[in-house]
């Protein structure tokens, strides 16, 4: 309904009033009709796939409603390692012998989370174990829903990682570490809900499907394109964009063309990079699509900064390269909005 509202505004002043009230509206129906579920796991010794006890906290519009408490047999080696010796106490070992697997609680699990964001404190570590356990057991669902990483928000909302801390800071009390899955996916949905409800935290909700560091393509490794679904195509305004002091990244081009399109670019002034980020003013897009973790960050982006961050096609740029379309045009700006020419 926002949106079909948005299209009804034209002026410049009333684009910038409406852009104010309509993120405010988001923001608030976002904050209060938000569904997660924070999840923290413990593992038996150092194997990623040793995980022996899962802890669940569902919270719907800012409280919590349900909470689940598994404690699991490890595919490998039932035996504790050192830390886990000291610090898991309340995990018997005999006991995990008589424990269901990961696939036997699997379907449980997900039930449980349904489609709400998975939150975690430090997605290196859960997202990790929850990623190959599901590889292990040959099944695959929640590593592909949208995700938080408290560690990542806490870090740069309050300078602090420990989840301990961050928890003093929002809340002016001490709790104790537990390394309770339970006890610590409790801390962590507490944490977030504060976060969630005193910043704005939307920018860390991670929409592409969780993959481990090891498992992404190394940095040169080409990746097959993938269509634009989903995406903003912006064309229109193209000839009254002004690409000075603008950073860009161009996708899903044959060399040639991405070469021509690089150096009329920098002719106008722009910078051309190679991956999408907070900083990144314009995407372009090529005949091939686009790169499947640029799709997914191009959307982020345009969610988030709307009016700011702009995607373009490279069968745009080339007309005005082959003079096609007027590089100076002045005429008005069809949504009402003021974009410089650019030069």
């Amino acid at each position: 309904m926002l949106n079909n509202i948005r299209n009804s505004f034209g002026g410049r002043g009333e684009t910038c009033i409406f852009a104010v009230v309509y993120n405010s509206l988001n923001l608030l129906y976002m904050k209060k009709n938000l569904t997660f579920v924070a999840i923290d796991m413990e593992t038996l010794n150092e194997s990623r796939t040793s995980v022996c006890e899962i802890g669940m906290v569902k919270y719907v519009d800012g409280n919590p409603v349900d909470a689940l408490w598994k404690k699991i047999r490890p595919s490998g080696e039932i035996k504790k390692a050192n830390w886990q010796k000291k610090h898991l106490k309340h995990i018997d070992e005999e006991e995990l012998l008589h424990a269901p697997s990961f696939a036997e609680v699997y379907k449980e699990m997900c039930d449980f989370i349904g489609d709400s964001i998975l939150v975690c404190h430090q997605a290196g570590a859960d997202m990790n174990y929850l990623y190959y356990l599901e590889k292990e057991a040959g099944v695959k669902g929640l590593c592909d829903l949208h995700y938080a990483d408290t560690m990542e928000m806490c870090e740069h909302f309050l300078g602090k990682k420990k989840l301990s801390e961050c928890f003093s800071i929002l809340f002016e009390e001490d709790r104790e570490e537990q390394h309770s899955a339970i006890w610590d996916a409790h801390g962590c949905a507490k944490v977030f809900n504060e976060l969630w409800q005193r910043f704005d935290c939307e920018p860390f909700i991670h929409t592409q499907p969780y993959l481990p560091e090891k498992e992404r393509p190394k940095k040169g490794t080409k990746t097959e394109c993938v269509p634009t679904d989903g995406m903003e195509i912006e064309d229109p305004l193209l000839m009254f964009y002004d690409f000075r002091g603008k950073t860009v990244v161009i996708s899903g081009e044959e060399d040639g063309r991405r070469k021509q399109v690089k150096e009329r670019l920098e002719s106008w002034g722009a910078t051309v990079t190679s991956s999408i980020s907070g900083k990144t003013d314009a995407l372009i897009v090529g005949s091939k699509g686009v790169g499947p973790t640029k799709r997914v960050q191009a959307i982020e982006q345009k969610t988030a900064r709307p009016d700011t961050f702009h995607i373009f096609t490279v069968d745009s740029i080339m007309s005005v390269i082959e003079g096609k379309v007027k590089e100076n045009s002045a005429k008005p700006v069809p949504t009402g909005k003021h974009i410089p020419t650019h030069k």
